[in-house]
């Protein structure tokens, strides 16, 4: 409009209207969907904040709406917790999407861990009701968590016998692998020795 791009499911107000009428030229107007809500129909942006919330457990950050999808990233690193049978009865509700990654998958801070998204540009209230009505079950722990990492103090048994360079490699890996998910290595012992 005017040479500016406008993004779909703007929500239009009286001064957008006069902007397309004064920018159209009279010979060249071409049709416009404009979708005008009614009693309980909310508006794809606010359905998806809604969703998100309701899906988001501990551990878990919701996005911005991009479109009426949003992301849900880990918060902490960790395990992630998917409730899959929560997940599809919300995928059931038309209109409404939810999509994550595997259960048990262990992930970094800011790794992506579901999305939601809202299919029309309007949805009905029902649909949002029946969906939060479906994670209230599901309690504190939500529908997508991220159990965070507990620290710990690791001790390790090796039942095999590894020696010199590879040795060396194989306990910096160990230790590495230890202190990423948040423990302490306080030893290896190799029972072949």
């Amino acid at each position: 409009v005017a040479g500016e791009r406008w993004a779909k499911g703007r929500i239009l107000t009286a001064a957008d209207l006069e902007r397309v009428g004064r920018a159209v030229p009279q010979v060249e107007r071409r049709p416009i969907t404009v979708l005008i809500p009614e009693r309980g129909d909310v508006h794809e942006d606010a359905a998806a904040r809604r969703l998100a919330a309701a899906v988001a457990g501990p551990g878990v950050a919701a996005g911005e709406p991009a479109q009426s999808r949003i992301d849900l990233r880990a918060t902490v690193a960790g395990v992630a917790r998917i409730d899959g049978s929560r997940v599809e009865r919300m995928n059931a509700i038309d209109s409404l999407e939810v999509f994550t990654i595997m259960d048990g998958r262990v992930v970094e801070p800011g790794a992506l861990v579901a999305s939601v998204k809202i299919a029309p540009h309007l949805v009905p209230e029902a649909a949002l009701a029946a969906a939060e009505a479906v994670t209230r079950a599901a309690g504190r722990r939500g529908v997508v968590s991220v159990a965070p990492f507990q620290p710990r103090r690791i001790a390790a048994v090796v039942k095999e016998s590894i020696r010199g360079i590879a040795r060396d490699r194989f306990e910096a890996s160990v230790q590495a692998k230890v202190e990423g998910l948040g423990s302490r290595l306080v030893g290896i012992d190799y029972v072949d020795d």
